[in-house]
């Protein structure tokens, strides 16, 4: 296939006087105003890339250190993820730039300064050199013209007129020598205007060849500067575009970030305790009348074990309970099987008593309303872990083993309780010896049978009415 040529300029920039060559060198000045419009946008076009680049890295410095202020695990992660990323793009924009200025706007700047500008003044000298050898030409000419024109005239006066032929003949000869040199500077001036074609073709035709230059060159940078952003920022920058969004979407994880929370900070599964009611002789007996009791606060005792809280099933409970058992040595039997109750009613959770009185002041003082006892096997571990036996509170009457009797000697003597009946325990004043167990369920005896009195008073008096 025939390469396409381009019309040359030699045909079609001429005209009367110079109006052919002033517009071309008028375009040489165009061109290179072209040529710097494009420089400067690309110069411009760097240096955004390169404050670009500079914000990204004032960013990345100036929030990397408030990171260690952030309390969300994920989004502490995505965070130096995207700051990182975010460096990254902008190494890949600084690398743009300084691509643009090594590939785009050096070869640029050299053609506007070494070319463009040195073609046009070249152009332009020549130009006018040319035209001042053919203004020379052309002057002679006319001086020529004009004494040939002269001589001529001379020589028809004297042949009109009466002369002598020896002036005639001379006159003749200097007319003959004015023609002869007119003759002469015409021929030298049809050889400068040949010249001053030839030279005029040369300087369009070296027009015609910057030009072309000049418009593959910018389509050459232009590509170059196009090719270098798709390799760069395209490619490179997409992968970190796409970094950023899986970062962005994947890495906040809301329940691990609860998780991470409760496994860092959490502070237990204690409930705030409550306020319970305390008689006139207990809170005297505590010898400080104006104390606030509160009942033990609630644990869960999954919680208790740096477990989730999640509902524990019967062996897990058991165990639980077993765990707890040393601790149970502290507290009294009624405090054990109020914490049972408990459980059965509201899950795995239990009764954690802080004080270091025992469990009667948590316990009310009618006996219809104390707790359910707890389950046989639970009720004998307990009582084994206080020191008691089974058989002192179902069978008063039988003496105990001697094992057991060696262990509850001190806290126990011959015990005389109904069936079913939960003894209830008194704490004595601070400093004042610890009361046996008979004169404590002598009280608890005592209030029964007050209670007793009072219903038969209250039905005496329905029956009376």
């Amino acid at each position: 296939m025939t390469a396409l040529r381009p019309v040359p300029f030699r045909e079609n920039f001429w005209g009367e006087g110079d109006a052919g060559m002033t517009t071309l060198i008028e375009k040489c000045g165009c061109s290179v105003a072209d040529s710097e419009i494009l420089l400067e946008f690309l110069i411009a076009r760097a240096e955004v890339e390169q404050e670009y680049a500079k914000s990204l890295q004032n960013l990345t410095h100036r929030y990397k250190p408030t990171l260690e202020k952030l309390h969300t695990p994920s989004l502490l992660t995505t965070l130096e993820k995207l700051l990182n990323l975010t460096n990254t793009l902008s190494r890949a924009h600084w690398q743009y730039a300084t691509k643009v200025d090594e590939k785009v706007v050096e070869p640029l700047q050299t053609f506007i300064e070494s070319t463009q500008k040195r073609v046009k003044k070249s152009v332009e000298g020549e130009f006018e050199r040319a035209n001042k050898i053919l203004e020379k030409e052309t002057n002679g000419l006319q001086k020529h013209a004009r004494e040939f024109v002269g001589k001529s005239r001379d020589v028809w006066k004297s042949v009109d007129g009466i002369m002598r032929a020896e002036k005639t003949d001379k006159l003749k000869q200097e007319a003959d020598r004015a023609e002869s040199e007119y003759r002469s500077a015409l021929t030298r001036l049809d050889k400068a205007q040949d010249d001053w074609e030839d030279k005029m073709c040369s300087l369009q035709d070296t027009i015609q060849e910057t030009e072309m230059a000049r418009i593959k060159l910018y389509k050459t940078i232009l590509t170059q500067a196009t090719e270098t952003q798709c390799e760069i920022l395209s490619s490179f920058a997409g992968r970190v575009m796409d970094g950023m969004r899986k970062a962005a979407v994947e890495g906040v994880d809301p329940i691990g970030d609860c998780n991470e929370f409760i496994l860092a900070y959490g502070t237990g599964g204690d409930r705030p305790r409550r306020v319970v009611f305390q008689s006139a002789a207990e809170m005297a007996r505590g010898g400080d009348a104006g104390h606030i009791k509160r009942s033990p606060s609630i644990k869960s005792l999954s919680g208790s074990m740096g477990k989730s809280s999640v509902p524990l099933t019967p062996q897990e409970r058991r165990k639980s309970v077993k765990r707890i058992l040393p601790e149970a040595r502290r507290k009294s039997v009624a405090e054990v099987f109020g914490s049972s109750n408990k459980q059965q009613k509201q899950g795995p959770s239990m009764y954690r008593s802080k004080s270091s009185n025992l469990l009667s002041d948590t316990l009310p003082a009618d006996p219809s309303t104390l707790p359910p006892l707890p389950p046989k096997t639970q009720r004998r571990e307990l009582l084994h872990a206080l020191g008691l036996s089974d058989s002192s509170l179902s069978n008063p009457s039988t003496p105990p083993s001697p094992k057991s009797t060696s262990r509850s000697s001190s806290r126990s003597n011959n015990l005389h309780l109904p069936a079913g009946t939960i003894p209830s325990f008194v704490a004595p004043p601070r400093g004042s010896p610890r009361p046996g167990i008979q004169d404590t369920f002598r009280c608890a005896e005592e209030r029964q049978s007050k209670q007793r009195k009072s219903k038969s008073g209250d039905n005496l008096h329905t029956q009376l009415v």
